[in-house]
């Protein structure tokens, strides 16, 4: 079993708490998606999800074969794409709702368009099917893993998704975003292969100006404003919150009540992601918070959304009784005798 590396849980961690925060004040505030506070968590938090995800991914992900993409693919389609198509499918249908709705066509075909609050999920596998196919092009050619390879596949990426957009293939996925988010991965991917680029954000001249850069251009951005210049503002205050946050979760290494909280979350992150859809529904639109002054928004959330986490892991952990359920819900291994 590979090593856990406990500051990329402490990341997840920090992260997934951010996505349940977000979605359980964007449903109960009048302001939604235009709360100072939601724009504020949607600036970066997305983005840190995915450079977390490629990070851990050339650590942990190698193919040195066909035999091995094919391998890795399809374990990458039980763990992402299972859960990405149950969840939807199924799950929402059947549980805590109060009508039944069964048009599976339409909703099937919204999810093969990435229209899903699972989008993660969607954009995730096919971000690992393109790292796989450079990964599998090096073998074929022995070309080797060098700087110059890595920018090669950088610019091939650009033109990939330009290639998308101009011949408006984009049907499955929306190419800016997953273009946006594909740069996040790649570049957790080299921040992770390459120990310079780590010397240089963890150094602390550059951890200061990341930290200045982010607090005097995060207000500026708009969740709801498509515009370049609002696309460019969430580029650099994501980079700045990757500095950030990379280096505070280096620093986070006495053993205190909240660390082992959040070490807990980061490892269920994508049980978290999944189940809390189906426990946020509960809350869903009842703009309760709306009143409240904005200290008080973050005490009541943080509060509630700690009791969805947990509930959502409480959930993770009956299931492990099913191993059918456990590969259904979750896309986890089938195993007989499955335990936490």
């Amino acid at each position: 079993m590979r090593e856990r590396l406990e500051y990329i849980d402490l990341l997840r961690g920090i992260c997934i708490f951010l996505v349940v925060f977000g979605h359980l004040l964007q449903a109960n505030t009048m302001e939604s998606s235009q709360h100072p506070i939601f724009s504020f968590i949607y600036s970066f938090h997305m983005p840190l999800f995915m450079f977390i995800s490629g990070y851990i991914g050339y650590k942990t992900y190698k193919v040195t074969s066909g035999n091995d993409a094919i391998y890795g693919m399809l374990n990458k389609a039980r763990a992402l794409l299972i859960p990405y198509f149950v969840w939807p499918l199924i799950v929402s249908n059947l549980f805590l709702v109060s009508k039944y709705n069964f048009d599976i066509w339409r909703q099937f075909s919204n999810l093969l368009n990435s229209w899903s609050p699972l989008w993660f999920l969607w954009y995730l596998f096919f971000l690992f099917l393109l790292y796989t196919a450079y990964l599998l092009l090096l073998k074929i050619f022995r070309i080797d893993k060098s700087v110059i390879s890595d920018s090669i596949a950088f610019v091939l990426f650009i033109i990939f998704g330009a290639g998308i957009k101009y011949l408006k293939l984009d049907f499955f996925i929306d190419i800016d975003s997953f273009m946006l988010y594909g740069l996040f991965f790649f570049g957790g991917i080299v921040v992770s292969k390459y120990s310079i680029i780590t010397d240089l954000i963890l150094n602390k001249n550059v951890a200061f100006v990341g930290t200045i850069l982010f607090l005097v251009i995060v207000g500026q951005y708009n969740f709801s404003d498509p515009g370049v210049r609002n696309k460019i503002i969430k580029l650099v205050i994501s980079v700045s919150s990757i500095i950030i946050f990379y280096n505070l979760s280096r620093m986070f290494s006495d053993d205190n009540f909240i660390r082992r909280k959040l070490l807990q979350y980061g490892k269920y992150s994508l049980v978290i992601y999944v189940t809390h859809f189906v426990m946020f529904s509960v809350y869903k639109d009842r703009a309760i918070f709306s009143n409240f002054s904005n200290l008080y928004i973050i005490i009541l959330i943080s509060g509630l959304s700690i009791v969805v986490i947990e509930a959502c892991i409480f959930i993770k952990r009956l299931v492990l009784y099913s191993p059918y359920l456990n590969l259904m819900l979750y896309g986890e291994k089938f195993r007989k005798n499955t335990s936490e």
